[in-house]
């Protein structure tokens, strides 16, 4: 990591004042699995703005936003698990998610989507993270491969998750 305030990405570091709004996306596509793609936002935490709703705050909503009004790609959905499950991204407590998704020509497909909001009381740098993986099973079997299923696909989102980091934003002193 460089010796200054800025955002490290894989083979790319953007300099900026360490102070300022951070809002940053990624998506990855696995080389091995052309069907799953693996989505990861980080953005600065805090409190809720002032005459917001504080229920428009939470990794609850974040998950029911994401579900019905942010994707979609799905002619239907369904939750393979029947409740929200307790989370964590890079040491944050969130909540995640599990569908089944049909698609426009009824392909079945599921997806993952958690999320972990920092707390601004209790952290110097509260940072708010979504985390998405999909499968979408056309994309494999275009290139002749078996799309990953639905077992296997779980348990690689539960790893992703697992897997995430926080870095500092700011160089250590």
């Amino acid at each position: 990591m460089p010796g200054a305030p800025g955002l490290c990405l894989p083979y790319l570091f953007v300099a900026d004042d360490g102070v300022g709004e951070r809002h940053i996306a990624v998506t990855y596509r696995l080389k091995s699995h052309p069907d799953i793609t693996i989505w990861l936002q980080d953005s600065n935490g805090g409190p809720v703005p002032k005459g917001a709703n504080p229920q428009r705050f939470t990794t609850q909503y974040d998950n029911e936003f994401w579900w019905r009004l942010n994707y979609r790609q799905h002619k239907y959905l369904k939750p393979i698990w029947r409740d929200l499950r307790e989370t964590t991204l890079a040491g944050i407590a969130g909540h995640a998610s599990l569908m089944e998704l049909t698609r426009d020509d009824d392909t079945t497909d599921y997806g993952y989507f958690a999320s972990a909001r920092g707390d601004a009381g209790k952290e110097p740098d509260p940072t708010n993270l979504q985390m998405f993986v999909i499968r979408d099973a056309k994309n494999a079997r275009a290139r002749g491969i078996e799309p990953m299923g639905k077992d296997e696909f779980i348990k690689l989102a539960q790893v992703v998750a697992a897997s995430v980091k926080k870095r500092p934003t700011v160089p250590a002193r």
